[in-house]
């Protein structure tokens, strides 16, 4: 017979153990760690990890937490482009408008058609088609952030409330 340390469907601890033959399904062979108040060992899988209780706060403090995780996973950077080149972007699209619009000549312009083996027309055309492009996908994604906002504020119940990788997935549709 060996002991076994059980936990719910969510991986909490329940409090209580096994002796057994065989390892039950919601049971693991360590015991958990102590936790100090307000944290509670949870399952993940592979071994304890000591958490927030999240089953004890109140919906207010359940709000305040999501609505956190939110905004961080909102100012993720995506690492696409070096920073230096994101600092760009904005001067690139006032020289392309001012160039393809006014016929207005750029060095930047020209210095980045040379670098890439491009036309300046070309070039310009691109960044312009690139940033409308990103206008558009932005303010769909701002609109996503504020539908679950909206969410989060109006939830009567905790349970109303979306999880972290709900969050990752409705952003990232």
């Amino acid at each position: 017979m060996k002991k076994y340390w059980l936990y719910d469907t969510n991986g909490w601890y329940v409090g209580t153990s096994v002796e057994a033959e065989e390892r039950p399904a919601d049971g693991f062979e360590f015991e958990p760690p102590q936790t100090p108040p307000g944290q509670w060992p949870r399952f993940n899988g592979v071994g304890w990890v000591v958490e927030r209780d999240y089953r004890t706060e109140t919906l207010d403090e359940a709000k305040q937490r999501v609505l956190a995780y939110l905004n961080n996973a909102v100012y993720i950077p995506t690492g696409n482009y070096p920073e230096v080149e994101v600092q760009t972007f904005d001067l690139q699209y006032q020289e392309a408008k001012r160039y393809v619009e006014d016929g207005v000549e750029s060095e930047l312009l020209s210095i980045l058609a040379e670098a890439q083996g491009r036309s300046v027309d070309d070039l310009a055309q691109s960044i312009i088609t690139k940033h409308e492009a990103d206008i558009k996908a932005n303010i769909e994604f701002v609109g996503k952030v504020q539908t679950l906002r909206h969410r989060v504020k109006k939830a009567a119940k905790k349970s109303h409330l979306p999880t972290e990788q709900q969050i990752i997935d409705f952003l990232k549709a």
